[in-house]
This record gives C-alpha cells, structure tokens and sequence, in this order.
C-alpha cells in the first residue's frame, strides 16, 4: 500500500475532516530553509513579525531547531487561514488589542522588547489565558496560537525524523517493552 492512501485511510478511520490545503502542509511537513519571497495569506506583514516573535519565544533555538527555523510562523499562517473558522474574529482582533497593550505598557512593539521582557508577556499570556479565568475568552487567541505552534513542531518533519522513533507505515505493536531514558517516543501513521 502506498504511504499517501495508508495516510487517506487513518485520517478516513480515524474520523478526521482535514482540509485539502491543512493535508497537503500536513503532508509537506515543516522546510528547514527559509523562503524570502513567503507572503502571509491570514496575516498582515506586521501581524506576521509578531506571531513570529511570539513563536520564537515559545520554541526558541536551543541545540535544535527553534520555531524560526522549522518556519511555524508559516505554518500558523496557513492553519488559521485554512482550518480555524471564525479566525478573523477570535484571532485577529484579539492579536492586534495584544499588540496595541504591549505598545502602550512598554512604549514600543513586541518584537522590539528585550528577551526577558518578551519571556515575562509571554509568561503573563500563559496564565491570563487559563478558561476559568479568562471570560471573555480575550487571551483565546494565545491558546490557539500556542497550540498550533506545538502541534506543527511535533509534526515537522526535522521533529519527526530526529528526536521522534518516527516509522512512516505502520508498525508492529508490541504491547510490553522495556522503555530506558534513552529510547525515543515511537510514532506512526
């Protein structure tokens, strides 16, 4: 069976709408080169600087490539676009009132602020976004953006290929097995 109707039929079986263009990123994976002629589809150019900045606060480069070099700024770009309905209403305007109170708090833009500064917004925007607290859900852009973030980390191809047991057919189980620190998370289609 080939690898793209073995993928057709997990996402048939397993109940999920994935939309044509979210497949083909999904399917493309993450680049590690950067494209200088990308242009932002959901964003604004200025929107795009930020979601990057916020990106390269939430996976920074470390020995591993960080948010900017697996290009999830563009990967969030055609997510919001593509998959999240409503985007425009509780992402964009949230993200830009976010934007407009870090410019009026600390009297210049988010990606201009300081790396400590940038990590403490951050940390703010992780516990004012909390359900319970947040009722008028204006930190839900945050979750949304986190989370896509996280979910086109894991499933870029440097993640899957390099720190992930990735195994592009399916695999054996095998049910009990002696798992040392070492081992890496086993993951297939």
């Amino acid at each position: 069976m080939e690898r793209r109707e073995a993928i057709k039929r997990t996402i048939v079986f397993a109940g999920i709408t994935v939309s044509g263009s979210a497949a083909f990123t999904l399917l493309e994976g993450c680049q590690s080169k950067s494209d200088p002629s990308w242009q932002p589809v959901f964003f604004t150019k200025q929107e795009s600087v930020l979601v990057s900045s916020i990106c390269n606060i939430i996976i920074p480069k470390t020995e591993t490539p960080g948010a900017i070099e697996l290009r999830l700024h563009e990967f969030v770009d055609i997510m919001l676009n593509d998959c999240i309905t409503d985007a425009e209403k509780i992402f964009r305007k949230p993200l830009n009132d976010f934007s407009e109170d870090i410019l009026k708090l600390y009297s210049k833009p988010f990606e201009k602020c300081s790396p400590s500064e940038k990590h403490q917004i951050v940390s703010d925007l992780e516990e004012k976004s909390n359900p319970e607290t947040d009722k008028e859900q204006k930190f839900q852009f945050y979750i949304i953006l986190r989370d896509v973030i996280r979910f086109g980390y894991l499933s870029s191809e440097y993640v899957m290929n390099n720190l992930l047991d990735y195994q592009p057919i399916p695999i054996e189980f095998k049910g009990c097995i002696d798992v040392n620190n070492t081992a890496r998370l086993s993951v297939s289609n």
